[in-house]
Order: C-alpha cells, then structure tokens, then sequence
C-alpha cells in the first residue's frame, strides 16, 4: 500500500503566504506633507565653507538638497543640525527663511534634511515662501 501524502494546508494559509502584489506603476510614497519642486536653493556653512545647492524639493517638513559631490554629501553626517537660509532662486530679493535643519538620510547625489524648528513663526514663513516660490517648468 501507497504511503499517505500529508493533507494539503488550508486554502487561506497559502493566501497569506504570498506576498501582496507591488503597487502600480506611477504611485509614489506616502508623505506627511506636499513636497513642491521650485526653483529654491539653500546657503548653508558646512566645515567653513558656505556653499549654494540648489533645492530639489521642498516642503512644509524639510528639504531634498542636491549634492553632486561625494565627499560633500558624506560631509553631511545623518543627525547633524545646519543653519539654512533658504530663498526663492530667481528672485534674490524675495522672501527668505532662515531655519535649523536636521540630516535624516543619504541619496546617491542628495541630501534630506528635516526642519528642526517647532516655532509656528518659522511655518508661517515657510508657507509664504512656498506660496511665492514659482514651480519648475514640468518634463514632457
């Protein structure tokens, strides 16, 4: 006589065994605030020298600054606090914020930070130059 095979598992156990599917093509992660893609940069001082990146988003929340330079964005140690003078880049005479910014992550050619400052003075200017800021023509 044949051995017995074990009984096969239930359906619904088999179901969770895989893994959902990926998300559709054009979705994006979740943010706890709009990010604006505008014509920005930031002046901020890093190791004595004072440096002009341009911004390639920015939000309510904080900053995605462009790095081209390795050894600049290493500079940038996850953790440390910078001062940040951020302005509207076609129009140095606009609005400007001055605001402390914290390093949360490495990208390949950037670095985010996160506002570091709680006073709702510094939103209140941040939202006015995000309103005044003019955004980036869109690729086709």
């Amino acid at each position: 006589m044949p051995a017995l095979k074990p009984p096969l598992p239930p359906v619904a156990s088999v179901r969770h065994a895989i893994p959902p599917p990926p998300p559709p093509k054009g979705t994006f992660e979740q943010r706890e605030h709009q990010r604006f893609e505008l014509f920005a940069s930031v002046k901020i001082t890093l190791m004595e020298e004072t440096l002009i990146l341009a911004a390639r988003n920015v939000s309510i929340g904080g900053v995605l600054l462009s790095v081209s330079a390795k050894g600049v964005r290493d500079a940038f140690l996850v953790g440390s606090l910078h001062d940040v003078l951020l302005f509207d880049a076609l129009d140095e005479h606009g609005p400007m914020v001055r605001v402390m910014g914290r390093v949360v992550r490495h990208e390949p050619d950037a670095v985010a930070l996160q506002w570091a400052s709680e006073s709702p003075d510094v939103a209140k200017k941040l939202s006015r130059l995000l309103a005044a800021l003019q955004p980036k023509p869109r690729s086709p």
